[in-house]
């Protein structure tokens, strides 16, 4: 087919890292509406640059790997190096300063989970000390060389489980856990495919969810983004499943969600 020959040229150089599902999905969706090659290859790039340049530097990874080249087994971050890792990627960077209350929250709410399946995890494995409970974690990101960093952290912990890459928009964790984790992703899954957020939590083998929205776009914006998230959130809940807790942390709305 045509969309996986443009996947496999996606793919090559600058987008290597990338999750092949992810990649093919998209020249799927993008090699229909074009006649040239050329064309469809660049509209395949030009998606992957939206989705995958947001979050992260060219320094990133590397800063991140050599934080953790200077781990022994067993040792903890801390908060320092803990906090270093954090700032170098968006997502953890905005919910660093309220990180304790973050996962304060988590704990109480989820009732001290053992597993955990952590959808586009990001830097958020790197947090698993604060996480006393879990003694497994499955995580998955679209980004290669996070799954193998995260792969790494959480081995030298101690901490069982599994990290893949993984399209949370067309793919769904097979594994069985306590709780899920579904961290400002609503948005990015029901942009690429709408209704695809509770789908996704319909599909896990959990009981319970965790699931947050950014209440400021990545300039720093209020757009009342919490009223619109919490009504489309809690308006479109599906029966099956109840909210237990909610709250604001820092940049964040946050529920619990447990299955009926």
């Amino acid at each position: 087919m045509e969309a996986d020959r443009i996947a496999c040229l996606a793919a090559e150089g600058k987008y290597s890292f990338v999750s092949p599902g992810l990649i093919l999905r998209i020249a799927r969706e993008e090699c229909p509406k074009y006649k040239k090659e050329k064309d469809r290859l660049k509209a395949v790039k030009k998606r992957l640059h939206i989705i995958t340049g947001a979050f992260e530097s060219e320094n990133t990874h590397r800063a991140a790997a050599e934080i953790v080249s200077t781990l022994a087994p067993g040792e903890l971050l801390g908060e320092e190096r803990l906090g270093r890792i954090c700032a170098l990627h968006a997502s953890t960077r905005e919910r660093w300063p309220d990180m304790a209350e973050f996962y304060g929250f988590l704990n109480e709410s989820l009732s001290s989970p053992e597993s955990v399946i952590d959808l586009g995890c990001g830097f958020a494995p790197f947090c698993a000390e604060l996480l006393p409970s879990v003694k497994t974690y499955h995580a998955s990101d679209i980004d290669v060389r996070t799954v193998e960093l995260v792969e790494k952290r959480l081995s030298l912990l101690g901490i069982g489980g599994s990290v893949l890459p993984l399209d949370a928009v067309s793919e769904t964790p097979a594994q069985t856990a306590d709780a899920a984790f579904i961290f400002k992703l609503f948005p990015v899954l029901e942009a690429q495919r709408k209704g695809r957020g509770f789908e996704l939590m319909s599909e896990l083998s959990v009981m319970r969810y965790a699931v947050s929205f950014p209440l400021r776009s990545l300039g720093g914006r209020d757009r009342g983004m919490e009223s619109f998230y919490a009504e489309k959130f809690e308006g479109g809940l599906p029966e099956i499943f109840e909210i237990t807790h909610k709250a604001t942390v820092g940049t964040e709305l946050v529920y619990a969600v447990k299955r009926k």
